[in-house]
């Protein structure tokens, strides 16, 4: 069971918790949200069951929905902010340091972009994410923290296929993975290894929206390639994990 634990600031009550990510320490740092009475969010780290809850300290950021979404084995945790008019703003923050650093990853880094989510961070300093345009449209981004941080679309070459939209969602120190919308409006999940990009459908998997979710989505995996995620069966949402990833086509 991991609800948080900590206590909420003056005023909240928490009504939910969300554990998102945890790193391979020996003694793991795990990140995720809980939310309060109101459905505010906050982001909040668990360190041998010691929980904290953690703000990006921002003048536009308090006061609304704050995440945590993944973290690497510097403690380095990916997430964002969401703004007055609703939009993320991604940052990364390193728990190991004292004061908390934020690096903030905002809309104004990409031509065009109205938001970013920062969705993850591996070993080596490097992050991703996506950010949005004026149109709604995602695209994926990845790059070293701090340092210029290049988007892409998924291009599957041998469907001669390019993505509408692309949302980078998880990334480990060899692969990106995270779901993209191709030209008829359906969703699948990819995973990229710097050169290629893999489709992946999970089996049973519809274009059907249920409770929101259509199509497939992975949105974590690890050195192995090996990933995890969730999709729509056309009536209920269902979890999945898939070993081997490489074997994807």
């Amino acid at each position: 069971m991991e609800n948080f634990a900590g206590t909420p600031p003056a005023g909240h009550t928490i009504t939910q918790t969300q554990a998102i990510g945890i790193n391979n320490k020996d003694v793991p740092v795990i990140v995720g949200f809980w939310a309060d009475q109101n459905g505010v969010q906050f982001g909040w780290e668990d360190v041998k069951g010691v929980f904290t809850t953690i703000l990006d300290p921002s003048p536009f950021a308090i006061g609304f929905n704050q995440n945590l979404l993944g973290v690497n084995d510097l403690n380095e945790a990916a997430g964002f902010w969401v703004d007055a008019k609703g939009n993320e703003h991604g940052f990364v923050v390193n728990l190991a340091s004292t004061p908390l650093k934020f690096t903030e990853i905002p809309p104004t880094l990409f031509n065009g972009a109205v938001a970013t989510q920062a969705s993850g961070i591996n070993d080596k300093n490097q992050v991703c994410g996506f950010w949005v345009d004026a149109k709604g449209n995602d695209h994926g981004f990845f790059g070293p923290l701090g340092g210029k941080l290049n988007s892409f679309e998924v291009r599957i070459e041998k469907k001669r296929l390019r993505a509408k939209s692309t949302q980078a969602l998880g990334c480990s120190n060899d692969f990106i993975v995270g779901s993209y919308v191709d030209s008829k409006g359906a969703t699948h999940g990819f995973l990229f290894d710097g050169v290629d990009f893999d489709n992946f459908d999970a089996p049973g998997s519809s274009q059907t929206p249920a409770f929101g979710v259509a199509g497939t989505i992975i949105n974590g995996v690890n050195d192995k390639g090996d990933i995890v995620g969730f999709f729509s069966d056309g009536t209920k949402v269902n979890g999945f994990v898939q070993f081997k990833a490489s074997d994807t086509n």
